[in-house]
């Protein structure tokens, strides 16, 4: 029952998303404080145009070529919590973490300081703090590259929140491609930005933040998924 109301609270806050503004909060912290607990990593996007940024993100707009200012995708960037793979696996009782739980408004970024009670290593690359949230407590999941963990809801949903400075309108690469993987029996199907167009023209609100991954490069969009949710 409580696993059916994480899941409520999730697609109210995806609701939520889809018709919110792009926050303000600080996204990119300046540094880990020297506090003594445990903290998020400070995260970036957009600070080098070379580097190649790849992030959740929600689709506010997109223009045609012959648009004033020519073609052009306007979005909101979208980041969650990670923290270093050194700091969880050295996670003791008496620890604190500062992270946020609050699953029905993840956007707000509500960090709570939590004191370690109970530390339960799953095996499968998770790790169950204080019980999980059945039991007012969390879960971590393990980065595929090992070198990270973030915090999960059911069904791999992360808990995403405006990155500060996240809005934008890049315009898109030479080889830019959307791909649809929203159809668990059709995945993988391939758009030109003409066709992205046309796509984003009749599933106006349906790319949002949950669902949306985009990498841009040089100041230009160079794909945008929309991923299956089940």
């Amino acid at each position: 029952m409580k696993n059916r109301i994480l899941v409520l609270l999730m697609a109210a806050a995806m609701t939520a998303a889809a018709v919110s503004g792009c926050g303000t909060k600080d996204g990119s912290a300046d540094g880990q404080p020297d506090d003594g607990k445990i903290h998020a990593m400070p995260e970036e996007l957009f600070t080098s145009e070379d580097t190649e940024y790849t992030f959740y993100s929600r689709i506010d707009g997109v223009s045609p070529a012959e648009a004033e200012g020519g073609a052009g995708v306007s979005f909101c960037a979208y980041i969650y919590e990670k923290f270093a793979a050194e700091d969880i696996d050295s996670m003791k009782e008496g620890d604190v973490i500062a992270v946020n739980m609050d699953a029905a408004h993840p956007e707000e970024h509500n960090v709570t300081d939590v004191t370690v009670e109970t530390v339960e290593n799953t095996g499968l690359g998770g790790v169950i703090v204080n019980g999980d949230f059945e039991n007012g407590g969390f879960y971590l999941a393990s980065s595929s590259d090992q070198e990270y963990y973030y915090v999960i809801a059911s069904d791999d949903y992360k808990f995403l929140y405006p990155y500060a400075d996240g809005e934008k309108e890049f315009p898109p690469a030479d080889d830019f491609v959307f791909v649809d993987n929203s159809d668990f029996e059709h995945p993988d199907q391939e758009y030109d930005f003409d066709g992205f167009l046309e796509y984003y023209e009749a599933n106006q609100g349906d790319l949002y933040n949950f669902n949306t991954v985009m990498t841009v490069q040089n100041g230009t969009v160079k794909k945008i998924e929309r991923t299956f949710i089940p």
